[in-house]
């Protein structure tokens, strides 16, 4: 029997691995073993090491690079210079096998991906012959030793998802780490459903099972459906959901408000199915905003889970019942408990299984408890002890509230039999909102009894009580989570033993030390994976600002420190909300206070809100001046510079403010301020025309910002540089620079970043003869800025119009602003970039 493919193998994409065996052979390889790890042995190539004796082999090697749809080109440090016997470039060598595979990959139109090893740079295009000259091009993959796994990761994670297909849509079903048992007919049927229906809601009781249902289908949903989930058990404010759900399928929050519209507008052209789970405590938010949605969004299908119907026009509702107790409620039991230890296979075992099944009414929830109790309790023993518990049920109704006295009961059962250590810790876990891992339990709930060496001990044992989930998280970090149900029966436990303060505020305290901590490191060269891991905690971060576990000084400080966080990661409306009341609450001036109102003032601007903007960041400065900061000084300054140039083009106003800024940042002798001052001068000199300062400034900022490792401020510098650049006719200088900026930024890249950059490679495609492209490009920057609400009619957006002159009228013109009009932000990017299959 032949090998059973994964569902992920069977979809995998065929790659063919080309490198030189006496430059990376070693990366070579080691990347080859991720990648068949992922893929399958089938999917990946690196030798052709089946040449029959007296074949071409030029003809075998491009027979296997033609049947694959990625070459990933692996480059070290000598890939460039390596020499033959003679003494010539082996690249230069039109017979040479590197270059054949790399030239058959660009002329049949295969996606080429450039893997930089041992701290190679991407070829220039001068550097290759002119036949290889599009690879430079190619946006090159950087692998570091130092973070081999992680880059390998996000290598993968982009084979996966090809960069001209990328879905913007990121959440999908967590890994489920137990079966899936008898729910086979349901998932048929609500799979029918939603072939027919756009919005289907499973309801019923707590521990019925939805949330499990309603993953395993969307795990199954197949492409070029994007399926996206969102969680909604720990939002608590009604007035985030419809940025929750924008950001969650990809939709960066840089208009005032995230509406239906606009979500509809982001997903438009793909199909989507949007996952939202337990919408119970948000059931009037959430239905308006379905409603919405679908009469929005021609192309999307909701699939919600609620204890309750949405009572939406046009809603399916699927009633999940519990399983019946005689076959699948007793499967399930025995599933689980065979985890435990192995099944009895006497009659009263087999007797006393069903009676637990009929006693727990079939709740999936509560007989996964119990099953957990396998390894330490046999059957009968159990029986013995649910029926002093469940004596007070009475009648054998099927009512839902008889129900949830089942799953209530069944849970008390099983907490009376925890330790007292265990209780003590189950119950601290419960202020954990979204999950958490063991140094987070460590800092949470060693205290007044239970020590912290005892932390993970006990928590792999609630892990086996079934109290406690597994969830894979960040770079193979092992997180856990209370489903909700637990985690309000835990709650209420706490507020039982009077720990509910003291537990809130330790929790407080490591979120807020966390936030800290990864602010700091996303300013260096991981500021993907530090996003990642604070994108993992969002919830955490809103239970400790909200929760009550910090003094009015401390919470201004979190919002304050979230601030990057949230800016990078465009959440503008959530940065507003939490800094307003922060700062609401909080009246002494300080120096956290005067930061706080810059990042409110951020945030506002970023929002286009330009008076808000320039209220909060005067009260800053004067905030500032009166209390002596001077660094807060410079900042307010030059972000009053931004403000005044992008209101009105008060370019008399912004560089007064940049010049004051300036100086006080060289008195001070800070390199960082001083390169943001000039970035600063830089733009402002641009925008009046003054292209030789303009220039000088920019130029030196980015040198500084380089030297000090400040990844955005050289990328801003590069993309103004870049229009520069374009304006004067230097094309290829342009291309670069603007090409530069969009690499730097591509995994937190701005929609407003990427318009600005469109335009300027739309002006050099417009110089270089490339109309169609250029047309292509600015409707495509048309369309962002329509989506994000953000002001047309720069002195940019006009130089362009005037380049590209009145709209043409032929069928190709017409062709390319359709297409740029629709183009997914990932499409445009690559557009951008030239990584579409046009060249």
């Amino acid at each position: 029997m032949g090998q059973r493919l994964t569902r992920r193998q069977a979809q995998a994409p065929r790659i063919f691995i080309s490198y030189r065996r006496d430059d990376a052979a070693g990366d070579a390889g080691r990347l080859y073993d991720a990648l068949i790890a992922r893929f399958g042995k089938g999917s990946v190539f690196m030798d052709v090491d089946t040449i029959q004796p007296g074949a071409d082999y030029r003809d075998v090697i491009n027979q296997a690079v033609e049947s694959c749809e990625v070459l990933v080109t692996v480059i070290g440090k000598g890939w460039l210079s390596l020499a033959d016997g003679a003494g010539g470039r082996r690249l230069d060598d039109p017979g040479d096998l590197v270059r054949q595979e790399i030239q058959t990959a660009l002329d049949r139109k295969i996606l080429l991906v450039p893997a930089l090893v041992q701290g190679a740079h991407m070829p220039r295009a001068d550097q290759l012959p002119t036949s290889l000259g599009r690879l430079a091009r190619r946006n090159a993959f950087e692998i570091s030793y130092a973070r081999w796994q992680y880059d390998v990761e996000r290598l993968i994670a982009s084979l996966e998802q090809p960069t001209e297909k990328k879905r913007v849509l990121r959440h999908t079903p967590a890994l489920q780490l137990t079966s899936f048992v008898d729910r086979e007919s349901d998932v048929d049927e609500v799979k029918k459903l939603l072939r027919s229906q756009r919005l289907v809601t499973l309801v019923g009781p707590s521990g019925v099972g939805k949330t499990r249902l309603a993953m395993h289908i969307a795990g199954e949903i197949p492409r070029p459906i994007s399926t996206t989930v969102v969680e909604l058990s720990a939002l608590g404010d009604p007035a985030l959901l419809s940025s929750t759900v924008g950001n969650a399928l990809g939709l960066r929050d840089e208009s005032r408000d995230i509406d239906a519209r606009a979500i509809a507008d982001w997903i438009a052209g793909s199909r989507v199915l949007l996952v939202l789970d337990n919408c119970e405590h948000l059931i009037d938010a959430v239905a308006g905003l379905c409603e919405d949605l679908l009469a929005a969004s021609p192309s999307l299908t909701i699939l919600a889970t609620s204890g309750e119907s949405l009572r939406v026009r046009g809603e399916a509702i699927w009633r999940v019942e519990p399983l019946p107790t005689r076959t699948a409620a007793v499967r399930l039991f025995n599933d689980r408990a065979r985890l435990r230890r192995h099944a009895a296979g006497n009659e009263a075992d087999t007797a006393a299984v069903l009676e637990i099944c009929e006693r727990l009414d079939g709740l999936p929830l509560a007989i996964e408890l119990a099953a957990a109790r396998a390894e330490v309790m046999s059957p009968r023993e159990m029986v013995a002890r649910l029926t002093d518990r469940f004596a007070l049920l009475g009648s054998a109704s099927r009512s839902r509230e008889a129900r949830h006295r089942t799953l209530r009961s069944a849970i008390d059962w099983s907490h009376e039999l925890l330790s007292p250590a265990e209780r003590l810790v189950f119950a601290r876990l419960s202020v954990f909102a979204g999950g958490f891992d063991l140094e987070a339990a460590e800092a949470v709930c060693a205290a007044d009894g239970v020590d912290r060496a005892d932390i993970a001990e006990t928590v792999w044992r609630l892990v086996d009580k079934s109290l406690v989930t597994v969830r894979q998280g960040h770079e193979g970090r092992t997180r856990h989570a209370l489903l909700e149900t637990l985690r309000e029966y835990g709650l209420e436990r706490l507020v039982a033993i009077a720990g509910d303060e003291t537990a809130r505020q330790r929790h407080a305290a490591h979120f807020l030390a966390l936030a800290e901590t990864a602010t700091a490191r996303m300013r260096g060269p991981d500021v993907m994976s530090w996003l990642t891991r604070m994108e993992e905690d969002s919830d955490n971060f809103r239970t400790a600002l909200t929760g009550g576990g910090l003094e009015p000084a401390a919470r201004l400080r979190m919002a304050s420190t979230l601030t990057e966080f949230w800016d990078k990661r465009s959440r503008y409306t959530e940065a507003r909300l939490y800094l307003g009341e922060a700062l609401a609450a909080s009246n002494e001036p300080s120096v956290m206070r005067a930061t706080a109102l810059r990042g409110l003032a951020l945030m506002a601007w970023s929002q286009s809100d330009f008076d808000e903007a320039e209220a909060r960041c005067r009260e800053s400065l004067e905030m500032c001046r009166d209390i002596g900061d001077a660094k807060g000084e410079v900042l307010s300054l030059e972000q009053l510079a931004q403000i005044s140039h992008k209101t009105g083009g008060d370019f008399a106003q912004a560089r007064a403010f940049a010049n004051e800024a300036l100086g006080l940042a060289r008195h001070l002798d800070d390199q960082g301020l001083l390169a943001r001052c000039l970035f600063r001068l830089g733009v402002i000199d641009w925008f009046e025309e003054k292209q030789a300062d303009a220039a000088g400034n920019l130029e030196t900022a980015a040198a500084l910002a380089e030297q000090i490792g400040n990844d955005d401020l050289v990328a801003a510098s590069m993309l103004v540089l870049g229009h520069l650049a374009a304006t004067k006719g230097e094309l290829r200088v342009a291309g670069a620079r603007l090409s530069r900026a969009l690499s730097r930024w591509r995994e937190q890249v701005s929609p407003r970043q990427v318009a600005l950059i469109l335009d300027g490679l739309a002006l050099a495609a417009a110089d270089a003869g490339e109309g169609e492209r250029a047309t292509c490009l600015a409707a495509a920057s048309r369309a962002i800025r329509r989506r994000i609400g953000t002001p047309t009619g720069s002195r940019l957006q006009r130089l362009l119009e005037e380049r590209l002159g009145p709209p043409r009228k032929s069928s190709a013109s017409r062709a390319a602003s359709a297409r740029g009009a629709h183009m997914t932000l990932p499409a445009a990017v690559a557009y951008a970039l030239r990584e579409d299959a046009d060249d």
